[in-house]
């Protein structure tokens, strides 16, 4: 069966009976304009439990209260309500599930005349969709855990520094106290409190990247881009990278999930660090742009490393991936995330000269 209307010159269930004699396959129930069922096959019989032929001619909401499963459709006159659309339902029955279909039936294209309505087994159907949608949160879990590790890698090496300048500062007070040079010591104290700032800061940033939920507020896009600036930037410095920030002044605030927006520039972010350290260039530069475009706020990445050497729209489908190494499920999700949770969407605006992608984000 198909959702489309059906016209109809009146045919009588002799008729309706011989058109649906070679569908086996599937439960059929034909009920006029009245509400009368004048066909009902064996096979929607059987799937509703329904006693063979004691419904021909019957009402249809009698046969409803006696079928086992059919509660969804009301009644004959909330089927009737919509006379130029079709309905699908989904009905579980034990360990299978059913689709039905309700096809309206219009005499002349236009004046309600009874329906059609077809029950197609769809267990196999249901099963598949369960294993995609298994194998989907499969995808965004090690996603999500793929950039723990990298923001895991990306602390190690911003907590290096202020951890070696800990220890040297704590050696030069220890030398000025036993050669007597205390005046000294009160600008060695300045510089370990300096450094546990910047080490306070970035477990903050680290803090905030998985506490602000899958809620959406209030938030400015400069705040974020700069907490994740202060988290990657030192792994950057020790592949020689540049990172550059660039927006107009003012603010720029919107209600958003601020958790799904860090994850999405992150992965951006990784993406460039691991293209610019394969070319090996002897400059290579990252660039982050924020800007307004009518009603959308647009953020910018962009390396000058190879390029992709791929399809636009390939590069997004899952496991694709033109590393050498890594699963290929970064932009897939980040784009998913951009669409399906943001309302916005994720662009290769650039594939060379320099390698440029854009989210795209508007209010929720």
């Amino acid at each position: 069966m198909t959702s489309r209307a059906t016209k109809s010159n009146a045919s009588g269930p002799s008729e309706v009976a011989r058109a649906f004699a070679k569908t086996l396959n599937l439960g059929l129930l034909y009920a006029d304009k009245k509400g009368v069922i004048k066909f009902i096959n064996k096979k929607f019989e059987r799937i509703f439990a329904l006693a063979p032929k004691i419904f021909y001619g019957a009402k249809f909401d009698d046969m409803i209260a006696a079928a086992q499963g059919l509660d969804e459709l009301k009644s004959f006159k909330n089927l009737k309500n919509s006379p130029l659309n079709s309905s699908d339902f989904i009905v579980k029955k034990g360990e299978k599930s059913f689709r039905l279909n309700v096809s309206n039936v219009l005499e002349g294209g236009v004046k309600f005349d009874g329906f059609i309505l077809a029950v197609t087994d769809v267990t196999h159907e249901k099963e598949l969709e369960k294993k995609e949608l298994e194998q989907r949160r499969s995808v965004l879990v090690h996603a999500k855990t793929a950039l723990v590790g990298e923001m895991i890698n990306s602390i190690s090496h911003q907590q290096r520094q202020p951890l070696s300048a800990l220890g040297l500062y704590l050696d030069n007070i220890e030398e000025c106290a036993s050669e007597g040079e205390f005046e000294r010591i009160s600008a060695q104290i300045a510089a370990c409190k300096k450094s546990l700032r910047l080490m306070d800061e970035t477990i903050k940033a680290f803090r905030n990247f998985y506490a602000s939920g899958e809620g959406a507020a209030k938030f400015d896009l400069v705040n974020i881009i700069n907490e994740l600036i202060l988290i990657v930037r030192p792994e950057l410095n020790s592949h020689g990278i540049e990172l550059k920030f660039a927006h107009e002044s003012g603010k720029y605030e919107l209600k958003s999930v601020a958790s799904y927006v860090r994850q999405i520039l992150l992965s951006l972010l990784s993406n460039a660090k691991d293209a610019l350290v394969e070319s090996g260039r002897d400059t290579p530069q990252i660039l982050i742009e924020l800007k307004r475009e009518g009603g959308l706020f647009c953020v910018s990445v962009s390396d000058n490393g190879g390029g992709v050497k791929a399809d636009r729209d390939e590069i997004f489908e899952p496991f694709f991936t033109t590393k050498n190494i890594g699963t290929g499920t970064g932009l897939n999700v980040a784009r998913e995330l951009a669409v399906k949770k943001l309302g916005g969407s994720l662009e290769l605006e650039s594939a060379v000269n320099p390698t440029k992608f854009t989210l795209f984000l508007g209010e929720i």
